[in-house]
């Protein structure tokens, strides 16, 4: 992965404007489209520093993709892997996401347990009525 597509998706995952961000690097929105456009510029190291503390990352992770933290990287692996389905959950009410929530739920219980009928049952009973209580 380029510096450049970390770039887009740190600025995506935080959820930022392009011209939020170059006002924390304090650089111009001009600039700042040069790094994330199909030019694809690299950064002089200054501009770079500022990019990564203006998203308090590691100027590391920007150029290399690591920094040290399994955490953090994960997060954004998990981020690009579910990005459609947290899009989605962020439409929903709470209610909604309960019952989203209930749903996985019951069906990573029927799959780790896929013999036992009375698991099977209570995801059903939990898909149906979007119930989040053990059925014990």
């Amino acid at each position: 992965m380029s510096f450049r597509k970390r770039l887009k998706d740190e600025i995506a995952y935080q959820g930022l404007q392009l011209k939020e961000v170059a006002a924390r690097a304090n650089i111009s929105k001009r600039t700042l489209d040069t790094y994330v456009d199909k030019r694809e510029r690299m950064p002089a190291a200054d501009v770079a520093v500022k990019l990564a503390r203006a998203l308090n990352v590691t100027t590391e992770y920007l150029v290399t993709g690591d920094d040290g933290k399994i955490e953090n990287g994960r997060a954004l692996v998990l981020y690009h892997k579910y990005e459609n389905i947290i899009e989605l959950l962020e439409k929903l009410d709470a209610k909604d996401i309960n019952y989203v929530e209930a749903m996985i739920e019951g069906i990573v219980e029927k799959n780790q347990n896929p013999e036992n009928t009375a698991d099977n049952e209570a995801y059903t009973n939990r898909l149906n009525h979007g119930d989040r209580t053990q059925d014990r």
